[in-house]
């Protein structure tokens, strides 16, 4: 089982625990040199003291004053970040299992970046695909792919001389700011500059889409904005590697019938997980499924549904029933 990236928040304005943590601790130093340096003044006055005459006594007098008010002023704020750091450590140390076992390391983040670039690799090796755009068609060996460490970048071209993008998709994995070596954080709103060149600069005769893939998952900010986008002939979609999830416009019909191709999950896999939720409603009592239906319910590609629905018929007692039988969509029957 993957691991999930945990991100604390407590109940007020305290936000992240563990950046919160890193910040104290720089904090705490300071105050602490600070706090040293005072002293350090304050003894060397109190020497003096005993070695000026009576007139003098009375100015480097007020000077140790204003030197013992600072010290003490020092040591409240110190006092205080030492118990609010205290506090932190203790969240913390209550989570320590939590942590370790969730928590991310570069290394961990390479490895599910690899895995996930590899998935997309291999569907633009097997698989076919129309433009909802222009309606051509291309073959697995029409793709031109151009590589990069965090990044694909996947054309089709058309026309004799070749010179047009028909498809342009545009993979970015993208990890989000890192605390001495791991990765807990969700991304957000930063990408926003990201996504809006990526709009501008497309073009409305060729399909494109932008595919935003993350470790740790999205904040539902960003998640909120990306699933209402809606454009003539570009998708954006955020993948969750975490929790192997996609967020994009549903209702957009060109964007709903390409998210198959940046999925987290095999072909396979999506297959299973449909199965299982289908056992699951069979369990619950239900006897009958219409394709249509089905698709809209769990949001998944009607391919997915289609191919559920004959892996469920073949080891179950079920039947299929298609429209030549007067039915309005494929429909799955259960003896």
């Amino acid at each position: 089982m993957e691991k999930r990236p945990l991100f604390f928040r407590n109940a007020g304005e305290m936000g992240d625990v563990l950046s919160q943590a890193k910040g104290l601790a720089k904090k705490v130093q300071l105050l602490k040199a600070q706090q040293a340096e005072v002293l350090a003044q304050k003894q060397e006055l109190e020497k003096k003291q005993n070695e000026v005459d009576p007139g003098q006594k009375e100015i480097l007098a007020k000077e140790l004053q204003n030197i013992s008010r600072l010290e003490e002023t020092v040591s409240e704020k110190l006092a205080r970040l030492e118990r609010t750091q205290e506090a932190i450590e203790n969240i913390i140390n209550e989570n320590q299992d939590k942590i370790r076992e969730k928590i991310l390391t570069r290394e961990e983040v390479e490895f599910i970046k690899l895995k996930y670039f590899t998935l997309i690799r291999s569907r633009l090796a097997t698989k076919s695909i129309t433009s909802p755009v222009s309606s051509n068609s291309y073959c697995e060996k029409d793709w031109k792919l151009t590589l990069m460490e965090n990044e694909i970048v996947a054309k089709t071209m058309r026309g004799i001389i070749k010179s047009h993008n028909d498809l342009y998709f545009d993979i970015i994995y993208s990890v989000p700011f890192d605390l001495e070596g791991y990765v807990y954080k969700k991304k957000g709103m930063e990408v926003t500059d990201l996504i809006k060149n990526f709009i501008n600069t497309r073009d409305n005769e060729s399909y494109n889409a932008l595919v935003l893939a993350c470790p740790t998952g999205w904040s539902d900010e960003i998640k909120s904005h990306v699933e209402t986008m809606s454009h003539s002939s570009a998708s954006v979609y955020l993948v969750d590697l975490a929790e192997k999830q996609m967020f994009f416009n549903r209702n957009d019909e060109k964007t709903m019938n390409l998210a198959e191709w940046f999925a987290p999950l095999s072909m396979d896999d999506e297959i299973n997980d449909l199965v299982e939720k289908l056992k699951l409603d069979i369990k619950n009592g239900d006897i009958q499924f219409r394709a249509d239906k089905v698709v809209e319910k769990y949001k998944v590609p009607r391919k997915i549904v289609i191919s559920a629905f004959h892996n469920i018929a073949e080891s179950k007692n079920a039947e299929l029933i298609d429209r030549s039988e007067g039915a309005k969509d494929i429909i799955l029957l259960m003896r």
